[in-house]
């Protein structure tokens, strides 16, 4: 078999399904992991992921593991062809470029309207996920801190009471999720993350719109960043340096021209991605 027919299941994380986040559905921890290896490189484009192998390797039956891959599958993360199993897709830079800009043009536009419209329950929810994403910093806990950045984005985004806002972000939730696990992996301090979504709830508190985009733009493109670094490997020749590319999650329209002249990029094949699979604390 070669290296891109590689199948999940060949290195064992000897975890349990039982052992899991809390308040996350068995369907959603799989996926969530399996998000997780794609990030880290450890299951690369094109190789087949097998539901036998990975209910298998997370102590569970098939069927949590066959609506994970539907799930991710209609997230555009993976391709499935009738009576064959699923494959990882090939993601490029150009287009997490554009779901980064997306992203970074759709969620100041929610930031804006949530200090006007926060309301007294949506403050307490945004700081109970600050509060559980500043515990879980503090314990180390990448998954639990990747769970709370994407509960934090999404509310404030629900928050903005802007239901089409909100239909379009969500559209994009699942290359978010894979971006969110990407950029908040391993080496990052976790305890700065929690800070940066505490002075960003800070802003939206205070209604002062202008800063609360300002450093959601500021924490976006310092993410892109980071990805790019730690996930995206650079194609032979290139030589363009990765500084400011990041920058994109800011600025759409500059975007649209740097990405003109950019090598492509794959996802997924970094050598420096970490092989050890998250550990999840037990519920």
């Amino acid at each position: 078999m070669s290296q891109g027919q590689r199948t999940v299941g060949e290195t064992s994380t000897g975890g349990d399904i039982s052992r899991i986040i809390p308040h996350r559905t068995i369907t959603e921890y799989i996926a969530h992991w399996i998000r997780e290896q794609i990030a880290q490189g450890r299951l690369q484009p094109g190789i087949r992921v097998r539901e036998a192998r990975i209910a298998r390797e997370l102590k569970t039956s098939r069927a949590p593991v066959r609506e994970a891959i539907n799930q991710l599958t209609q997230e555009g993360l993976m391709s499935k062809a009738p009576n064959q199993s699923a494959r990882v897709v090939e993601l490029t830079e150009p287009l997490l470029r554009e779901v980064a800009t997306l992203r970074g043009v759709l969620e100041r536009f929610g930031a804006s309207l949530a200090a006007e419209r926060l309301e007294y329950a949506d403050l307490q929810t945004l700081k109970g996920i600050v509060r559980l994403m500043q515990s879980e910093a503090e314990a180390g806990n990448f998954s639990g801190v990747v769970q709370q950045d994407y509960a934090f984005h999404a509310y404030m985004m629900k928050a903005a009471r802007h239901q089409l806002l909100y239909d379009t972000w969500s559209r994009l939730g699942g290359l978010v999720k894979f971006l969110v696990s990407g950029t908040n992996h391993i080496d990052r301090d976790l305890v700065n993350i929690a800070k940066t979504h505490a002075n960003i709830l800070a802003a939206i508190q205070a209604k002062d719109d202008a800063r609360a985009q300002q450093l959601l733009s500021v924490h976006l493109t310092e993410m892109f960043d980071h990805f790019l670094a730690r996930i995206v490997r650079v194609s032979p020749g290139a030589t363009r340096s990765r500084r400011g590319e990041g920058q994109v999650a800011a600025s759409a329209e500059n975007a649209t021209v740097r990405k003109q002249h950019r090598p492509k990029r794959r996802v997924g094949t970094s050598s420096t991605a970490k092989s050890e699979v998250p550990k999840h604390r037990q519920a």
